[in-house]
Order: C-alpha cells, then structure tokens, then sequence
C-alpha cells in the first residue's frame, strides 16, 4: 500500500510527539522529508 506524501503529512498532524518520531522512522526518509516539508 503507497501513501501520497500528503496522505502521510495529514495523518502525521493527528499525531503526538512520540508517534509522530516513530512513524517517521518508519517511513522511507525520501519520503519523510517531503511529508515535514
């Protein structure tokens, strides 16, 4: 299942800190950056 970039930044706006950095690291960092960006 792929997720567009912001699919990813949306639901990572629901999140805690924590979630948030577990989440994060699971995800590929390519992708990563341009959720947070």
């Amino acid at each position: 299942m792929a997720f567009h970039y912001a699919d990813l930044a949306e639901i990572i706006d629901e999140l805690d800190e924590n979630q948030r950095i577990y989440l994060i690291k699971l995800i590929d960092s390519d992708k990563t950056s341009r959720c947070i960006n």
